[in-house]
């Protein structure tokens, strides 16, 4: 007899067994505790917080063509491995700056259920301006890290793959 072993992790969780396992039990649930509106509760942040890679990839780009134009080459250029991995942390760093008042909020928004300009407004209030950026610190760590591997690896690839497709184009 084959036996086929799974490898997905099982995740357990506070509420476990609470709705049977079932997705529709959930989901009438959250209506029938807060109407319709409470599936999309958290939503609005959310949203906002596509901007997180809009902004890095916006950063990325343009201090990848400065770092090629400075280096005197043309701006479709490529960038050293050095470059490509400081750039892209750089450019997570500025985006993580920019959008972690947003993280906060939406955490916040997902906890009490207020809405996310109220839920900035009281961490301010509390905490003082700073209070928005608290805990930053560690996500800057973990994540400047990830995009400057990841533009890194990016950037080389592009290379090996136009080169193979240059290499192909003249067989």
């Amino acid at each position: 007899m084959l036996t086929i072993v799974t490898l997905v992790p099982q995740v357990k969780s506070d509420d476990e067994g609470k709705y049977g396992g079932s997705m529709l039990r959930c989901i009438m649930h959250l209506v029938s505790k807060g109407g319709v509106a409470e599936l999309f509760r958290g939503l609005v942040p959310s949203l906002w917080l596509v901007s997180n890679p809009v902004v890095q990839y916006f950063t990325y780009e343009r201090l990848r063509i400065a770092a090629v134009l400075f280096r005197g080459g043309a701006a479709g250029g490529s960038v050293n491995a050095l470059d490509s991995f400081l750039i892209g942390a750089l450019a997570k760093m500025v985006a993580t700056v920019v959008t972690f008042p947003l993280q906060l909020a939406q955490v916040q928004v997902y906890k009490t259920g207020r809405p996310m300009l109220q839920c900035l407004k009281d961490t301010v209030q509390a905490n003082g301006a700073t209070g928005i950026y608290k805990g930053m610190a560690p996500k800057l760590s973990q994540t400047c890290l990830n995009s400057a591997l990841m533009f890194l690896f990016y950037e080389k690839l592009e290379v090996l793959i136009g080169a193979a497709l240059l290499a192909g184009r003249a067989h």
